[in-house]
C-alpha cells in the first residue's frame, strides 16, 4: 500500500464511490456518476484515477459502447496483501 492511502480514502466523493463499489461489486463511470450525485465528470475521473493510482480500485472489464470504450471498476481485493 502506498504512503498515505488513508488520506486518499478520505475525500467525501471517493467514501462515495467506495461505498458504491462495495454495494455493487461493479460499476462503470455513468453509473458511479449517477451514485455520486451531482458532480461534474471531470472531477468524477480525477477521483477514479487517484484510487486507481492507489490500488484501491481497479478496471476489470472494458466494453465498446458506440465505439468508446467504457471502463467497469470493481474494488482491489488484493490491497490487503500489501499491507
Amino acid at each position: 500500500m502506498k504512503p498515505n492511502t488513508i488520506t486518499v480514502m478520505m475525500h467525501p466523493i471517493r467514501i462515495r464511490i467506495i461505498q458504491e463499489l462495495s454495494i455493487k461489486k461493479t460499476a462503470t463511470t455513468k453509473e458511479l456518476q449517477l451514485a455520486c450525485g451531482d458532480i461534474a465528470q471531470a472531477t468524477l475521473y480525477r477521483h477514479l484515477k487517484e484510487l486507481l493510482n492507489h490500488d484501491l480500485i481497479q478496471i476489470i472489464s472494458e466494453n465498446i459502447v458506440n465505439g468508446i470504450i467504457e471502463k467497469v471498476y470493481a474494488i482491489n481485493l488484493d490491497v490487503s496483501k500489501e499491507i
